[in-house]
């Protein structure tokens, strides 16, 4: 590569010594790249050129001007930018709708789901919020006048591939019960604490795959604010992975709403109000056109 830029050279020259590698005859020993990337924060790619590289190889990112440079023999030059050019485009944007269907006794309406719209406010967990800009929207209806209800409750996120957004379904959760237990068994001090806020809901990453399709990795979590410091506990061993056909439902996840469940829990705020009848957490991904 050619450069004439006295800053790049300068900038080269620096990261080449801190490389440690070898300056001769006014040439350095191994070729390099500097490389712009437009699309993508540039240190995240560092791990994904390194098995390009050979022994002698190197590669860091400079912040400032988001680039990536890479020092190495030519052809492994010729890999890097070829990768380079597969990788650094504009995401692919998807819309994900976390749905929730509660079935239950018709005088239990208000049990289960603390999601209830009124108003053009909704409440989740223990206050009342606007959408912040999710598209949020309650369907409740009897069932074929059996004495029962049918809800669907859903909240959207427009994600670009490979990025993360939370769903999130309980505020201010009072800090008792089974999220106690929670926060006990994985470390988190209880006594002599005053939480402020106590938050619950999923972690959501959407990647589009080659053939069409979009896998979703979906994770519980737990936030919250105690002592002027914020945590977060993500709850990895209900992590689920699902693949998705273009803009079709998945269901993740179905149990009888009497009994304890995580999933439940989590999509409820720990509300403790449970119906007499079944739920249902579905995905619906689509890819921006």
């Amino acid at each position: 590569m050619t450069c004439f830029d006295k800053r790049v050279l300068i900038s080269v020259a620096s990261f080449l010594i801190a490389f440690d590698l070898v300056i001769c005859r006014g040439a350095f020993a191994l070729d390099y790249i500097l490389i712009q990337i437009k699309h993508r924060p540039a240190d995240e790619l560092v791990e994904l050129v390194l098995p390009l590289l050979t022994e002698s190889g190197k590669v860091t990112a400079d912040l400032n001007t988001n680039s990536i440079l890479v020092v190495d023999e030519r052809e492994s030059l010729e890999r890097v930018k070829e990768f380079i050019a597969r990788v650094d485009r504009p995401s692919k944007q998807v819309r994900i709708k976390a749905k929730f269907f509660d079935e239950n006794g018709f005088s239990d309406l208000k049990l289960g789901v603390n999601w209830l719209y009124s108003d053009d406010h909704f409440t989740v967990g223990n206050i009342t919020g606007t959408p912040m800009g999710r598209g949020l929207y309650i369907d409740a209806s009897p069932s074929g006048g059996t004495g029962r209800s049918h809800r669907e409750i859903a909240q959207e996120l427009l994600i670009a591939s490979g990025s993360s957004g939370d769903f999130v379904t309980g505020r201010s959760v009072p800090v008792d019960g089974r999220v106690t237990i929670y926060l006990r068994n994985r470390g988190i001090k209880i006594e002599g604490v005053t939480f402020r806020d106590v938050s619950t809901g999923f972690k959501v990453t959407p990647v589009v795959t080659g053939d069409g399709k979009i896998s979703i990795d979906i994770e519980p979590f737990l936030s919250y604010f105690a002592d002027e410091r914020r945590g977060e506990i993500v709850f990895k061993e209900a992590r689920t992975s699902v693949v998705s056909a273009d803009g079709r439902d998945v269901v993740i996840a179905s149990n009888d709403s009497s009994g304890g469940d995580l999933v439940y829990d989590v999509f409820s705020g720990f509300s403790g109000g449970r119906g007499d009848g079944r739920y249902y957490f579905a995905i619906n991904a689509s890819i921006e056109k």
